[in-house]
């Protein structure tokens, strides 16, 4: 591999010597550390505990990784970026995603555009992909990537209608891990819109969700700067909605940092449901990172209960049924798109979606019950038996 390869991968290659000589300045960098207005606020304002409690930092990989790369029980792990183009970020993002100890359960991306976005489905191994585009420009739209190894579904009765003076897109689903219910939402709200047609449409569904026992995650690129909120009043305003309905901004600091501004416009929301979980803590920050020129944020749910990690792990169930099941939606499956194509690769790709596809609804993962989480792998099923036969003998005297 040459040397220019190489270079490829380090940090901040793709930008000038002027722009990292800027970004790297004293100046720029005290306007991020010292910009803690909107957490004051919140703080001092609204007396919001959470916020005070909020562990929030700037972080690199090896600092992230260090932190939460072992012996931290992650309940839940959102990742969001605006991606500005997966089309031409998507193998950044999956190297950069590689490079943290973390397996996000939740990865949201703003700003995907629609250059090739059919491509991009099965662009992040062992994901599933949800998106909503713009009709009418490629610029914009939101995608959803949410891990195999925990149930989810669509759900359309959040959804926000998109017009000419509301211009966003969103996809909200309903996911389960640990037999523990989330509703998650990805939101990209375009620049240079009115906040109170956003915040009138955003509150109803807000006011839907608080209603519900389930927590509830929102993440995206609202172009709303929330840095602003104790001079601005329609920032105010906003902010209020979100309190009012129990949500709590968890990235309280600048996403967006240029030589002349540092903005707060991309946003996750936490909802602890009507029932909150005592044990969860709230962990958030920012990377820094230069897949965009945006920062991506993360929020992690840390289980603090005593005894560490969850013991009982994902599987899956290889029954009988579940191999006939298997069976039979391959027999009964259309092998037209793998047959009639003249592309080999394209055929291959149809061909390993549909076993893929078959496979996941039949041996769905689940999480190893308590019964069974106490086997001991040497003990067989004729060991079982003998036991049983013994406990028998003994209560029959």
């Amino acid at each position: 591999m040459t040397e220019s390869c190489y270079l490829n991968q380090l940090p901040f290659h793709f930008i000038t010597d002027a722009e990292l000589d800027t970004l790297l300045c004293t100046d720029a960098w005290n306007c991020v550390s010292d910009n803690d207005t909107f957490r004051e606020f919140l703080c001092d304002s609204r007396n919001c505990d959470a916020v005070r409690n909020l562990n929030f930092n700037y972080m690199t990989e090896d600092q992230f990784n260090s932190t939460f790369g072992s012996n931290i029980d992650i309940e839940l792990g959102l990742f969001h970026v605006n991606i500005r183009s997966l089309n031409s970020n998507c193998v950044r993002l999956y190297q950069y995603l590689q490079l943290l100890a973390v397996h996000f359960d939740v990865i949201v991306l703003s700003e995907i555009w629609t250059t090739n976005i059919n491509f991009y489905v099965n662009s992040l191994p062992h994901y599933s992909f949800y998106y909503d585009i713009p009709l009418y420009s490629k610029v914009g739209g939101v995608g959803i990537f949410v891990s195999n190894d925990v149930k989810h579904e669509e759900i359309v009765e959040y959804k926000l209608a998109s017009s000419a003076c509301n211009l966003i897109e969103n996809v909200w689903l309903e996911i389960t891990k640990n037999h523990k219910k989330y509703v998650i939402g990805g939101i990209y709200r375009h620049p240079n819109q009115q906040i109170d047609n956003f915040k009138s449409s955003l509150e109803a569904v807000l006011n839907k969700i608080s209603t519900r026992r389930y927590p509830c995650l929102i993440a995206g690129d609202i172009n709303i700067d929330l840095v602003k909120c104790d001079s601005n009043r329609k920032t105010m305003e906003y902010v209020d909605t979100l309190l009012l309905n129990n949500f709590v901004p968890t990235i309280v600091m600048p996403t967006r940092i240029t030589p002349r501004s540092a903005t707060l416009i991309d946003h996750i929301y936490y909802y602890e449901g009507i029932k909150p979980y005592e044990f969860l803590k709230i962990v958030s920050g920012n990377f820094f990172c230069d897949l965009s020129d945006h920062l991506p944020n993360y929020t992690l749910l840390i289980n603090t209960t005593a005894g560490g990690k969850a013991t009982r792990p994902l599987i899956r169930i290889f029954s009988e049924n579940n191999k006939e099941k298997f069976c039979s939606i391959l027999q009964s499956a259309s092998w037209e798109t793998v047959y009639n194509q003249n592309d080999t690769n394209v055929a291959y790709n149809n061909f390993i979606k549909i076993l893929t596809d078959a496979y996941e609804q039949s041996f769905t993962v689940t999480r190893l019950s308590r019964r069974r989480l106490k086997d001991k792998p040497w003990i067989t099923k004729a060991l079982k038996k003998a036991v049983e036969l013994k406990i028998n003998c003994i209560k029959n005297g």
